[in-house]
Parts: C-alpha cells; structure tokens; sequence
C-alpha cells in the first residue's frame, strides 16, 4: 500500500466499537436540527447555526480517529462555530427583502461553507494521521507536523468519496422506507407512512443512518483507495478528449477575429467550468506523487498540451466577465465568477511556469496545488465576511455607475438594488435620493417613487416590462422607414402604443407595416388600424382604440380572410370605411369586418 493509500489505515479510523458513538452523534445532530427547525428562528440563525451543527457532525465523523476523539472534538465544534458565526452575520447583514435575492446568498452561503469545511478537514486529516517528519517515497520531505501533499490529495478525495457513496446509501435507505410505507398503505395500514413523514423522525433517521454509513465506508479504506484510482483513471481518459476539443475550439475563436470574440461575453461562466474540469484532468495526471504507475504516453503528453489551452480558457473568461462588469457593474453573480476566474488564471499561469522545471514539472504542480487551496480556503472566508461581502460591493458598484454617469437614470435597474441586494442595496437607495451625483436627479427621483410604489420585484418587472415595450412600439410607429402612413401627413398621437402589439410591431422590417386611422365611434379623436405583413403574405391587423384620455389604447385583434396582395393594396390606397349606423362594422376593400356584435333585434 502506497503513502497516499495508507491515509485511512486502521491507526487513523476509529475502531468498529465506534459505531455506536457516530450513532450517537448522528442522532444528537438530527435532533438538534429538528429542535432548530421547529424554533422558528429568523432564517439567519436557523440555516446559520443548522450549517454549522451539520459541519461539525460532518467534520467529527469524518476525522475521529482511534486514541484521539478530544482533537477531532474540538476541532468539530470550532469548525461549526466558524461557519454558524460566517453564515449568521453575512444573512444577517442582508436583511430581508425579496425571497430571490435571499436563495442566491444562501445557495452561495452553502456552497461556500462546504468548500471551507472541506480544505479545513483536509490539513486537519493531514496533521493528525502523521505528524512525524519523514521522507517521502517521491524525496519529497514531510511538511509542517506531517502535513504532505500525499496525505492531503488522499484525504481530499477520500473525503469527497465516502460523502458520495454514503448520500447513495441515504437515497437508498429512504427509498426503502418509503416502498414499505406504500407498501403497508396499500393493505390498510398508514402508520409507517405517518411516521417517515414527520420531521422528528425525519432528521434524526437521515443524520443518523448518513452518519453510520461514513464511519463503515472509512472502514473500508481499500475499496476507497480503488474507487479513487478508477475515478482518476476515467479522468485521465477524458484529458485527450478534453484537449482535441479545447484546441478546436481555439482554432474556431481564433479564426474568427473579434466578431466571435464578441460571443464570450455571456459564455463567461461556461468558460470557467470547463477551466476546472481542465485543472481537474490535469491533477488526474498529475496525481499525489506517490503511485509508481506511468501514465501513458498519450496522456502525460495531452497534460502538458492543455495547459496553455487552459490559460487561454481563462483568458477568454477573464475578458467576458470584465467586459460585463464595465458595462453593467458588480453584481454578486458576477463576482462568484470573477473570483473564479482569477483563481483558475492563477492556477493556469503556475502550471506553466512549472513546465520550466522539464522533467519535474508535476512535482511543482503538486506544491503549486496546497498553495492554491490555501488562496481558495482564504476567498471563501473572505466572501461570507463584511471584508468582501458580494452584496455590499454589488450596491456600491451600481450607485457608482449611476452618480458618474455611466447608467442612463431612465433604464438604471433600480429594483435589482431593492430586491436582490438586501440591506446594501437598501442602503444605496437611500443615498441615491440624496445624492444622485451626475444623474439628472428629477429622473432619480421619479423612479424612486415609482419603485417605492412595488412591494416585490415581479411587479416591478412586470411594470418596467409594459413600460419598456410601450416604448419601443411608440418608436416603430414613429419610424417612417419601417410603418408606412396612410395617408402620408397621418398624425399620430405620441402616447400610441400598446403592449398588445409588441411582437407584430417587432416584425416591421422589409415587409413593411401600414398605420392608418378612421372615425369609428363616438369617442373624441380617430381610431387607428395597424397591419403587418410578414414575407410569406401572412396579415395580421389591429384596432386601436383609446380608452380615456389618461389609460391609454386598447389593441384588438381583426381576423382577415381576404387575399393578402388584394387587402394590402387596399389599405395602402385608403380604401376603408365605416359601416353605418353605430358603426358596427369595418369594409375595407371588398371584405366586411364585424366588430361589435349587433344588438339583439335589430
């Protein structure tokens, strides 16, 4: 068995009479969770302290160890306190507005801790299985108190295996349960389904049954060790494929100047997930040093090909994410991905220079990679704490690009910062209606009044959505080039413009669209007709009608049977009339349209 290998001997894995103090904790951790949920606490000390029992349980059934329960405890219990008193003071700064804003911090929250929690119970694994100094079968020298980059990568993917195999054995016990439950109910019995069904069953059962399935896995510590090597073998086949398609893709971009260049701009997260999963192939390859396997030819050599194709990667990336966040500012998505990126450039540009070693490049990948999850370790603190909070940047990156000018304070998304970045947006409004820098502050203002008027952020869009579209009709009827006006001195009124007719307005290219008016009721003013023609000859016309001087028009929709050439040209040379009397109906050309209904015996 080789170093990395022995990282779960029997001298680090509790003994099996254990399996009833992992029971225990299991059960004491469900039950806490069930006594949290049930508190009907505010959400940031509910999810806040419930992550931080769940780490702590984690952490404990992962690194307890024969002979050395008390540093595994305590370690536990300081890692949940760091992640309860992160989560709690980041959800606490937020506040709580929109529920949309609040599930993408406590998305990210959770990814965050589980990241942290990870590279922390993985130096903790690395200390505590040697922390005697030794040379290493690669002539590496052991690290502080044993800690080796060996034992790191083994406890690393040990740990990601046995969470893995022990949430299938979770899936498995409940899928279980709930056939029985069925099962029973079929023959009259509920009294199973009653039970798994209630939280106080519920969490203990899950805690307790994932706690003991980790602490039998790590008794397997050679069936762990196989799955790891099948798992980076599989990873290793996928490098030459992964470098085929990276280079093609390169070949295409390149080829095609900044016109294709212009494409990246929203494919910024795409690009950084295929980075990883580079970084990931490369490590394949790279591995923990310590196995005397060579890999294939094909394989080393496809490792070190693709590592400039990766920096490219992130430097496409880089270029996407940047260039957004000069149109449009900070937002927390956009930092999630900006700080990927620049780890993933930075891990990119240290495999490089590593190739300067020739033949021990993957040695310093290796010391590159512990330097890499410390930076990682430090950005995930730094992101749940006020240092580098997402939403506080976001709020102050948009009031800065509203008060130097660089939003439009007509279009500026005033209710991303009420909805979406909690008390920091808050905050921003707040100083906005005070100082409003540049921007014309009666704009600001109104807008502001507007949004105070909206409770959540559908009906803000839903508002700015109808008002966007009413624009943009009002200007296609506007535009001589693309609606032609019958007759030719035609006077529109500037408020024209329902949403009802949006897309037809949209279709107004080559085809043409004719606008045109008639008096058709007793209302004051002419009621308008509007026709598009798509190029395949399909018609579609509206009536345009005002339904008060202060609520705008209303669009109904007219069925046309005649022949489209014949009906065009019909209305191009105004040949419309009303019907008398009451103005029931429309004849334009040889067709009669019905518009109102004719009132019962008439």
């Amino acid at each position: 068995m080789t170093l990395s290998n022995a990282t779960m001997t029997t001298e680090t894995n509790p003994p099996r009479g254990w399996a009833l103090v992992i029971l225990g904790v299991g059960l004491a951790v469900g039950f806490l969770m069930y006594g949290l949920e049930e508190a009907r606490w505010l959400q940031a000390w509910d999810f806040g302290v419930g992550q931080g029992v769940l780490m702590a349980g984690l952490a404990f059934a992962l690194a307890g160890a024969r002979g050395r329960w008390q540093f595994s405890s305590v370690f536990a219990l300081v890692l949940g306190a760091i992640n309860a008193l992160l989560i709690v003071t980041a959800m606490l700064r937020y506040g709580q507005p929109d529920p949309y804003g609040r599930d993408v911090l406590t998305l990210s929250m959770y990814i965050e801790s589980l990241l942290f929690s990870l590279i922390a119970l993985t130096f903790f694994q690395a200390w505590q299985s040697g922390r005697k100094t030794a040379a290493t079968p690669n002539g590496d020298t052991e690290g502080w108190h044993g800690i080796t980059y060996a034992r790191l990568f083994g406890h690393f993917w040990e740990t990601i295996l046995v969470v893995l195999v022990s949430l299938c054995f979770l899936g498995l016990f409940w899928s279980v349960l709930w056939l029985f439950a069925l099962l029973f109910h079929e023959v009259g019995v509920e009294a199973l389904e009653i039970l798994i069904a209630e939280p106080l069953f519920e969490w203990p059962a899950s805690c307790g049954a994932f706690a003991l399935s980790i602490f039998f896995t790590r008794q397997h510590e050679r069936i762990i060790a196989a799955l790891r090597s099948i798992v980076f073998a599989l990873f290793a086949i996928l490098t030459p494929v992964f470098l085929v398609l990276a280079v093609s893709f390169v070949v295409v971009l390149i080829s095609g100047g900044l016109a294709r260049m212009e494409g990246l701009v929203s494919a910024s997260a795409t690009l950084i997930v295929l980075a990883g999963f580079g970084i990931l192939f490369v490590n394949a390859v790279v591995r923990d040093g310590a196995s005397e396997d060579e890999q294939p030819t094909v394989v080393r050599v496809s490792a070190l090909l693709l590592l400039p194709c990766l920096l490219l990667f992130c430097g496409f990336a880089a270029y996407a994410i940047g260039l957004r966040i000069g149109q449009y500012g900070l937002t927390p998505e956009r930092i999630f991905v900006a700080v990927a990126t620049a780890l993933l450039t930075l891990a990119s540009l240290a495999y490089l220079a590593s190739l300067l070693a020739r033949e021990s490049w993957m040695v310093y990948c290796r010391r590159i990679n512990i330097a890499l999850i410390l930076v990682l370790a430090a950005a995930t603190v730094a992101l749940m704490s006020p240092l580098a909070d997402p939403y506080r940047l976001s709020a102050e990156s948009q009031y800065k690009r509203l008060a130097s000018g660089g939003a439009d304070p007509a279009k500026f998304e005033y209710g991303f910062l009420k909805f979406e970045l909690g008390n920091a947006g808050q905050d921003v409004l707040a100083r906005m209606a005070e100082d409003s820098g540049i921007a014309d502050p009666a704009v600001v203002a109104e807008r502001l009044a507007a949004l105070a008027l909206v409770d959540d952020e559908w009906e803000w869009r839903s508002a700015n959505r109808a008002e966007n579209q009413t624009q943009q009709v009002q200007a296609i009827l506007a535009d001589r080039q693309r609606v032609q006006r019958v007759p030719a001195d035609l006077d529109v009124p500037a408020d024209i413009g329902p949403d009802w007719i949006h897309y037809q307005a949209k279709q107004c290219g080559d085809a043409g669209c004719i606008l045109t008016s008639l008096d058709l009721t007793d209302q004051p003013g002419p009621e308008f007709l509007f026709a598009t023609r798509t190029d395949d000859g399909t018609l579609t016309l509206h009536l345009l009608e005002r339904k008060s001087a202060e609520n705008g028009w209303n669009a109904t929709w007219l069925a046309v049977n005649s022949e489209a050439g014949a009906f065009w040209s019909a209305l191009q040379n105004g040949d419309l009339q009303a019907i008398t009397p009451a103005h029931r109906d429309l004849k334009i050309g040889d067709e009669v349209l019905r518009l109102r209904p004719t009132p019962s015996g008439s």
